[in-house]
């Protein structure tokens, strides 16, 4: 998760970093992290674009379906994270949940992945040699 916060936390995109799981054939809405103003707006205000959603794809409202849409339609990148959550319920029993990740996302996953943790790796190497190397 460090290197979503991370990536989320440098790049001047406007990203949303969202689960690669239980994405029902849109984007999945559990969660996510946004990069910018912009990508938090395009997030949280998505409900306001359902009913141009069903006008235009002549379907019921579905959440996951919804979210891919408003993204598409913004200038947002998505990153998708290979990250689990569970769901607590308000009885406190937790959800089981399956992780399984659509084969068409894992080669973009893979890609991601090793980008950002090239990248935390400079920051940490950048870290360690203001730490320790600055003196010799």
């Amino acid at each position: 998760m460090e290197r979503y916060l991370y990536k989320s936390l440098v790049t001047k995109d406007d990203c949303i970093f969202l689960p690669a799981w239980q994405s029902h054939n849109g984007l999945n809405d559990r969660f996510s992290i946004c990069s910018t103003r912009n990508a938090a707006l395009t997030y949280a205000t998505r409900i306001d674009y359902a009913i141009d959603y069903c006008r235009t794809k002549s379907q019921p409202l579905h959440s996951e379906y919804l979210l891919k849409y408003v993204v598409e339609k913004s200038d947002n990148k998505i990153i998708f994270i290979n990250t689990r959550a569970a769901r607590v319920r308000a009885n406190k029993k937790i959800k089981k949940e399956d992780f399984k990740i659509a084969k068409r996302l894992i080669p973009n996953i893979l890609i991601q992945n090793v980008f950002l943790d090239l990248v935390l790796l400079r920051k940490k190497f950048k870290e360690f040699s203001k730490k320790h190397l600055k003196n010799k």
